[in-house]
């Protein structure tokens, strides 16, 4: 093996080991179909190594096409000694009609703070998010997640 292969290889190797060195969890849950029914809410468990300020943000993806102006979320973080639970209002359309979030293509991310620089004490946690719209099962979206970062 070349030198030039053995330092792609080691570069790589870093990249992608640092990468899970920027969040503390970070899950996606994807749609059969796009297509969110409120029945299943999306449960996700994660641990929290130390204690600590930590900012909890919903992900997620949808598809062009997608017709209402705002996501209507609930979130409930449980843990052995907190208990925090939100309903969201995540921006999807802005007033120009265009979409708000990064996109390419059909596909259009967003991340929106849930919970903000908020006191958690290490130890394993539960998190349900589901969808509050009028309609239901939810079309053209594609994934919802969690993300968790310690904050600055």
């Amino acid at each position: 093996m070349s030198l030039k292969s053995l330092f792609s290889i080691a570069l790589l190797s870093i990249t992608l080991a640092s990468c899970g060195l920027i969040w503390e969890y970070r899950e996606l849950h994807e749609f059969e179909g796009f297509k969110w029914d409120n029945s299943k809410a999306q449960t996700f468990e994660f641990s929290i190594s130390e204690d600590g300020n930590y900012n909890i943000e919903i992900i997620g993806r949808h598809l062009s096409g997608f017709p209402f102006r705002d996501l209507n979320i609930s979130i409930q973080v449980n843990g052995a000694e907190t208990m925090l639970e939100g309903d969201l209002i995540i921006p999807i359309i802005g007033d120009d009609d265009m979409y708000v979030n990064e996109g390419g293509g059909d596909f259009w991310d967003f991340t929106f703070p849930a919970f903000t620089s908020t006191q958690l004490p290490a130890g394993d946690y539960t998190a349900t998010i589901n969808h509050t719209m009028n309609q239901n099962p939810l079309g053209l979206m594609m994934e919802i997640g969690l993300q968790v970062e310690k904050a600055d």
